[in-house]
């Protein structure tokens, strides 16, 4: 994996348009890269790009590369120092920022680590950069608001995203049934988006009980081990923890609709991925994005505004209010039944594919408990929680 520069004329070389490395950031994704994740790699290197960028402007075009080949411990300090202050004052400061700032002093410190044989220059580097507090965000911050979606905006929300729905925004039939099918696994099977988008054509599974012949079905929560180095998404979806790859026992219903959507709407690309684009590319995170701020542009007033009340002033349904919806129904479930509350705590960590330590299941305690809620239950779930209902306890 190699960072390229920005287009800007100084770096283009040969034809028009084609721009040659970085040298350094090249250096440091293939001698301190190895243990990180494909997705903290590529983000690490926008934030480096984002630097090289910086010390372009202040200090001119390839300051950076040649300060570092030079060991100018003067001229790298003043650069770290110059995109401190300026990160530090902009009026618009925020944790993406200062997560840029960090990895711009951790490139540094891991080039000067690789170059011992100037280790005095490099310890001035590492005193300067190490004296510089940590940055933190101006933004005040907001309690953590997990809920479920209010039972008027599900409903309505799911009436437009229906295959046959008039208000549905989406022409075409075959993303009408792509769309409903993420919804029903986001909704139903709590998985997260990137969770969605990283499923194989073939995630669904089935066996037969051995006793009564009934056909089960359970979805395997994994990527695809042959995708990982050919998927060209801008954001590249991955699993977030050990514990997110896990099976789900799935309904025969949600079962039908994955195999309808494969064998009639998917169509034949050449990637191995169940969910595909118009264009026979697998399926982004941006147009999952995009599928969700149209459906949520089509609901109607009532139920936009009783969203608007009930999630501190949102004004689009998102993937992840899915997921909210499912585990405080899963949650209200589990309290139901004759279980202790930590073993309830446990069978959540194991289905949303949290930690076995994790504390995320606390922060749907709340919501599961208000009486609103039944209304989510009663209402509006009768007809989408074949899942929810039948899973084996």
């Amino acid at each position: 994996m190699i960072l390229e520069t920005s287009t800007s004329p100084e770096f283009v070389i040969g034809r028009p348009g084609v721009p040659i490395p970085r040298f350094w950031s090249t250096a440091w994704t293939i001698l301190c890269a190895n243990g990180l994740a494909r997705s903290t790699v590529i983000e690490v290197l926008r934030h480096i790009d984002a630097f090289y960028l910086h010390c372009d402007e202040r200090l001119g075009a390839d300051s950076l590369d040649t300060a570092i080949s030079a060991v100018d411990a003067q001229a790298l300090i003043d650069a770290l120092q110059s995109l401190y202050v300026q990160t530090s004052e902009s009026p618009d400061f925020s944790r993406y920022q200062a997560r840029g700032f960090e990895c711009a002093k951790k490139f540094l410190l891991d080039i000067g680590a690789l170059r011992a044989n100037s280790a005095g220059s490099w310890a001035k580097v590492e005193r300067a950069a190490n004296a510089l507090a940590p940055l933190k965000s101006k933004r005040k911050s907001r309690g953590r608001f997990i809920r479920a979606l209010p039972a008027v905006t599900l409903a309505d929300f799911l009436e437009v995203a229906s295959i046959n729905n008039s208000r549905n925004p989406f022409a075409e039939e075959e993303l009408r049934a792509r769309n409903w099918l993420i919804i029903k696994l986001l909704l139903l099977a709590g998985l997260r988006r990137a969770e969605c988008l990283i499923l194989p054509i073939d995630a669904l599974k089935q066996d037969v009980h051995p006793s009564t012949g009934e056909i089960r079905w359970w979805l395997d929560v994994a990527r695809a081990d042959d995708e990982e180095e050919d998927d060209s998404r801008f954001t590249t979806p991955s699993i977030k923890t050990a514990q997110s790859v896990r099976q789900l026992p799935v309904s025969a219903s949600l079962a039908r609709l994955m195999l309808n959507y494969v064998e009639n709407w998917r169509g034949d690309p050449e990637h191995s991925f169940l969910f595909n684009s118009k264009l026979d590319k697998p399926l982004s995170a941006e147009s999952v994005n995009y599928v969700f701020r149209r459906m949520s542009a089509a609901i109607s007033a009532e139920a936009r505004k009783e969203f608007q009340l009930r999630s501190g002033g949102k004004t689009s349904v998102s993937p992840h209010d899915l997921r909210h919806t499912c585990a405080v129904i899963r949650l209200k479930q589990f309290l139901g039944q004759d279980i202790t509350f930590e073993e309830a705590m446990q069978r959540m960590r194991s289905f949303f594919g949290w930690s076995y330590e994790s504390t995320m299941p606390l922060h749907y305690a709340k919501a599961a408990f208000e009486e609103r809620l039944a209304n989510v239950w009663g209402d509006v779930f009768d007809e989408h929680t074949n899942l929810l209902r039948n899973l084996p306890q």
